[in-house]
This record gives structure tokens, sequence and C-alpha cells, in this order.
């Protein structure tokens, strides 16, 4: 009886090891695809309610205002005064303030 509450809790806990790897796997493996789809830019979160402009000036045209803190693709270097480079999820592509992107 004890050896079959034993085989018991060890399929148990090799099961929760288990899943929890797979889920590691799985976590790592969109975060390297974000990268790969960035390529050249890097990810980086922008903040609710930023303006996407045309071109690295704050006196240009707003392409889009973000909803929501965004995932974006941004520019390690910065254009103009202190803005990045960003392509959007959808494909659109502008300029965001530094103080805008939160990480």
């Amino acid at each position: 009886m004890k050896l079959a509450a034993v085989l018991v809790l060890i399929s148990a806990v090799a099961c929760a090891t288990g899943s929890a790897t797979s889920a590691r796997t799985s976590a790592g493996s969109a975060g390297d695809a974000q990268v790969q789809a960035c390529t050249p830019l890097v990810p980086r979160m922008a903040d609710r309610g930023s303006n996407i402009y045309a071109s690295p000036d704050s006196t240009s045209a707003v392409v889009t205002t973000l909803k929501a803190d965004t995932s974006i693709c941004a520019s390690t270097d910065t254009a103009g005064f202190g803005f990045h480079r960003v392509r959007l999820a959808n494909g659109s592509t502008g300029y965001v303030e530094d103080s805008s992107l939160i990480n």
C-alpha cells in the first residue's frame, strides 16, 4: 500500500516538473520570436497615450495615438531630439518620444 502511495507521489512530481519545463520553453520561444520579428530594431513597450509621429519631431503629423501600453519594435539610437524610430505590430512605422518608452 505504501509503495502505491509513493509511486503516485513520484508520478505527480514528475508531471508537475515536466509541465513547468514546457511552459518555460514555450515562453522562451515566444520571446525569441519577438526579438527576431523586431530585428534590427529591439522589442520595447510604449506608454498608453503615446503619439507616434510621421517624423522625429513633435510638430509633425501624428500617425496614431496608442490606446494602451503597447509592445513595439524600436531603434536603439535616437533621431532628432529624443525620438526613436518604431514599427508597430500592424507594420506601420513612425517615431515616438524617448520619454514614452517604458523599458
